[in-house]
Parts: structure tokens; C-alpha cells; sequence
């Protein structure tokens, strides 16, 4: 196995498995066409962590987010920014992605309910 920095990389897929995970969404919902607010946080905490860790274009973030237009991810990518430095959750989620990114079976506990079935209503 190569410990390269490039073979360890991780793909956009895995990004997005990641954040479902820690957003406790479905990879549908993320990447489906429901505009609610733990949704479009969750595909903007996505386009973040996909921008800072993979080579892609806006333009091929926005495919693998569901066919989004660059001006959307660009948008999310400053969204994520505001976020980041002003709600303590939204970081905390983008953090747990991140964990979940490095080391998948990890097991990170925290205090938000099941949000899938509320989601998927």
C-alpha cells in the first residue's frame, strides 16, 4: 500500500459519504433537489471540503452535487466560509466529515437527533 499524499487523497465520492454521514442525511438527499436548510448546509459544507481536498473544477463539483451550476457551488463555497466563522454547529458537522474522511469507521458521538426521516418528509 503507498502512503503517497496523492494515493491517499480522498475522492469527491468519500467526501460527499463522509458529510452524509456526519450531517446524518442520505447521499440521495444531498445531492436530490430539496432546498432545506440542513440540506443545502450539508451540500455547502460538501462543496467545501471537495474544493480543499480534491483537483476538481467548480463545474465538476456541481456535477457530482447533483448538477449544480458553478455559480451555486461558488456561492456555497462562501456560504461554508460564513458559516464556519459564525454557527458553532456547522463547524462541529464540517469537522466530524472531516474525521470520518481520514479515518472512516471512526465513531464520533454527538448530541443531534436523526435528521433522515425528518428530511425525507
Amino acid at each position: 500500500m503507498s502512503t503517497h499524499p496523492e494515493a491517499m487523497a480522498p475522492t469527491s465520492r468519500k467526501i460527499i459519504d463522509a458529510v452524509c454521514r456526519a450531517f446524518d442525511i442520505s447521499n440521495a438527499l444531498i445531492v436530490g433537489k430539496c432546498r432545506k436548510r440542513h440540506l443545502v448546509d450539508a451540500r455547502h459544507a460538501a462543496a467545501y471540503l471537495i474544493r480543499n481536498h480534491t483537483h476538481l473544477s467548480l463545474n465538476s463539483i456541481g456535477r457530482v452535487l447533483g448538477g449544480r451550476h458553478h455559480a451555486m457551488i461558488i456561492s456555497g463555497l462562501r456560504e461554508a466560509d460564513r458559516l464556519m466563522d459564525t454557527d458553532p454547529e456547522f463547524l462541529d458537522m464540517v469537522r466530524q466529515a472531516r474525521q470520518y474522511m481520514i479515518q472512516p469507521g471512526s465513531l464520533v458521538i454527538r448530541g443531534v437527533p436523526s435528521r433522515i426521516n425528518e428530511m425525507a418528509q
